[in-house]
């Protein structure tokens, strides 16, 4: 009798050690670094990467899974020449958005609140446009100039 419970109990350590083969590596950390010459991800603790490729594709092997995003078509370069300013900054009351080098139109501003409020919107049609900030409470803004709904700068409004 004390043998089958032996037997039992073997086969069952065996079946059950299959699913510990799962976790071959288990990282102390990772995070994801970006700048302005682009990004890097990163695992501390990864022991070992491994890809393997053939004619039907890519497998890679290991905690970190690499991937990529690429722009293939139907996207339009919109190249803008143009100088922005939002002065003064802080402001008292008025600000002045300043354009120049820009010939289109359909150039506009918003003007939110910290929460996202919309406060103003407007469309700009000179090279320099004035908005009186009188009514608001003092604390910080976001002013943000769109071309034809895309955005093209943001500004952080400081009103005293």
């Amino acid at each position: 009798m004390n043998q089958k419970k032996i037997i039992v109990a073997a086969i069952l350590l065996i079946a059950s050690s299959g699913g510990l083969h799962a976790q071959e590596a288990v990282p102390a950390a990772g995070n994801e670094a970006s700048g302005a010459g682009g990004t890097c991800s990163y695992t501390i603790g990864q022991i070992a990467y491994t890809s393997n490729s053939g004619a039907n594709g890519e497998v890679n092997q290991g905690v970190q899974q690499p991937y990529e995003i690429l722009t293939t078509a139907g996207i339009e370069d919109h190249t803008i020449t143009l100088e922005l300013a939002a002065f003064p900054n802080p402001t008292n009351g008025l600000i002045t958005i300043s354009v120049s080098e820009y010939s289109q139109e359909k150039l506009s501003y918003q003007l939110f609140d910290t929460r996202g409020k919309l406060l103003e919107e407007k469309e700009i049609t000179q090279p320099e446009t004035g908005i009186s900030m009188d009514r608001l409470t003092p604390a910080a803004y976001l002013l943000k100039i769109t071309d034809n709904g895309q955005l093209v700068k943001e500004f952080q409004i400081i009103k005293n």
